[in-house]
């Protein structure tokens, strides 16, 4: 069973990565996510090594209309933005520089209506924002990954362990952001339905096991949130542990 495949035989956690060309693929769920609720809590985690196109905007994840989006922006820092209507709920944007240089980055972050927190490779990004009342709109007609939600835009990159719930830890605690990477910066088994940091099943979790294929595997099978329709292909890497 390819769900059990997340530690390899020696027990380390190696998972491999999706490779986004930056092209035409992407994945979109052709309808909106399984389960899927508006609120004011998130909570996303994910290792990313960057390819090309930098000083281009690149989506991790975006819904439609862009309520809910992920993005490298154009001055290639990390954004996340979250909309109740017209109301921008939460905008979080990094300090730090990302493009391409072969190096393997952790990105987490976390917010609950009160504050919300970004780290880039364990170190916090943009400060503690304090987010406008409202519940941001994830409920949409549709979710892509890897691109916006018009299928452009898309990630040039090598992606592993893209995680996201409707949950909240204080990852400002070096204890909670252990949970996704080890105090050494590796990446974290997360169980393989993902529960294990919260102990919830994830509304997405694109896990690709060690030898796995992208196109069937890492299309959200692991999350509770429903597959996704890949559009185009992606290849395979190893990914952040090698």
């Amino acid at each position: 069973d390819s769900m059990m495949m997340a530690a390899s035989a020696g027990g380390a956690f190696t998972p491999d990565a999706a490779v986004s060309d930056g092209t035409n693929n992407y994945m979109h769920r052709g309808g909106d996510l399984t389960g899927n609720a508006n609120g004011s809590n998130g909570l996303l985690s994910c290792w990313v090594r960057f390819n090309g196109d930098d000083g281009l905007l690149q989506y991790f994840m975006q819904n439609t209309g862009g309520y809910f989006s992920f993005a490298k922006t154009a001055y290639n820092k990390i954004e996340l933005k979250g909309w109740a209507g017209a109301t921008n709920v939460i905008g979080l944007v990094g300090d730090t520089s990302i493009v391409a240089d072969s190096t393997w980055r952790h990105i987490a972050a976390s917010w609950n209506g009160t504050s919300s927190h970004l780290y880039v490779d364990g170190v916090a990004e943009g400060g503690t924002n304090s987010p406008s009342s409202g519940s941001i709109d994830y409920t949409r007609a549709n979710w892509y990954i890897c691109s916006n939600s018009d299928g452009g835009q898309t990630l040039h990159a090598d992606i592993s362990e893209l995680y996201f719930a409707l949950e909240y830890l204080d990852i400002s605690d070096a204890s909670e952001l252990e949970k996704f990477r080890s105090s050494g910066g590796e990446a974290v088994d997360l169980g393989s339905d993902g529960s294990t940091p919260t102990g919830n099943q994830p509304i997405i979790y694109c896990h690709l096991p060690d030898g796995g294929t992208a196109d069937t595997e890492f299309n959200n099978q692991n999350g509770s949130g429903g597959t996704f329709t890949v559009s185009g292909s992606f290849g395979e890497t190893d990914g952040p542990n090698g």
